[in-house]
């Protein structure tokens, strides 16, 4: 960061005021994009787990291995040991039998 100098003469003084000058970068390399739908949305698969369970099989058929997220039926996010069983299917394993929802991105 660098400082800018301004500075104002008086009559009888000089005063210097230092304001510091941020600098900010517009733009940046981009990421690699994911599966896009039909109308050009990313393809996202959600799994309902309606029933508690210590394991969820989620068979997302998205032919990659998303990343999930896992929430309770309350929309909080939780913790579980994912495994990607297959670019089409992954197992969910939990210590608690728990429903909710998985999100695969």
């Amino acid at each position: 960061m660098t400082d800018a100098i301004i500075n104002v003469t008086e009559v009888t003084r000089s005063v210097v005021i230092t304001q510091p000058v941020v600098t900010v970068q517009v733009g940046g390399v981009a990421g690699v994009k994911g599966d896009k739908g039909i109308d050009g949305a990313s393809v996202v698969y959600i799994h309902n787990q309606t029933t508690p369970a210590t394991t969820w099989t989620v068979n997302h058929n998205l032919g990659r291995y998303p990343s999930i997220q896992t929430l309770t039926v309350g929309q909080v996010e939780f913790d579980a040991d994912i495994a990607h069983t297959s670019i089409n299917q992954a197992t969910i394993t939990l210590a608690i039998a728990t429903a909710g929802i998985a999100q695969c991105n």
